[in-house]
């Protein structure tokens, strides 16, 4: 092999090692309470009741515009990252798409309902893979954050103890799971010494491949 391809070689190495362990899946616990969905590129709470657990009030059950209000003025704090997040929202059916009862990929809800193992017709309760174990306290049914345009005051919701979306008045009230767009993975800086340590590498590797001039 030459040297130029040993360099080549170990330069891929390198790099590659930086990469390690981003094989993918449909969910990754992030840690800090948040549940990293790569299908749908979207983060969830882990809490899937968090307006209760936080004591909004004693279901954490809301109206289609108190959710609305209480996931929007959500912040929420990663003791993983030590970030703060402001960004949340209901998750909303998918544009364009017939959502109507079992549609599998109608929201972002049913997309889920069906990465935990759920089936048409079952509640996800009784009716679940491992999946189901990175969240806690998921509830029977959920606002989505999408009004149906053709009746006002209507907003769709999605039902998991039965795996379907229906329409119900926005002054219903009904649970709210929230979400955020992309994955809180990607703000974490590697620590400074494992980039030194890959630098140190891969620089004392290049030396030692490097060509070394012949003596008389």
């Amino acid at each position: 092999m030459s040297i130029f391809s040993r360099a080549a070689l170990a330069s891929t190495l390198v790099v590659s090692i930086g990469f390690a362990g981003s094989s993918s899946a449909a969910l990754y616990d992030r840690g800090g309470g948040l549940i990293y969905d790569d299908t749908q590129d979207i983060t969830w709470l882990q809490d899937a009741n968090y307006a209760k657990t936080t004591g909004l009030n004693i279901y954490g059950e809301l109206n289609w515009y108190a959710a609305q209000n209480w996931v929007s003025n959500l912040v929420y704090h990663d003791s993983v990252r030590n970030v703060i997040y402001s960004d949340w929202r209901l998750p909303t059916a998918y544009a364009n798409v017939d959502i109507t009862r079992y549609s599998q990929s109608g929201s972002e809800l049913s997309t889920l309902f069906y990465m935990l193992g759920g089936e048409a017709g079952k509640s996800i309760a009784t009716n679940h893979n491992y999946n189901f174990d990175l969240f806690d306290n998921i509830q029977q049914v959920y606002w989505l954050g999408t009004e149906f345009t053709r009746i006002p005051g209507f907003a769709w919701y999605f039902d998991e103890s039965v795996g379907y979306h229906e329409l119900n008045s926005e002054s219903y009230v009904s649970s709210a799971w929230a979400v955020r767009d992309g994955d809180v993975a990607t703000i974490t800086v590697p620590e400074p010494s494992i980039i030194w340590l890959f630098l140190t590498g891969f620089c004392l590797l290049a030396f030692n491949l490097a060509p070394k001039e012949g003596h008389d």
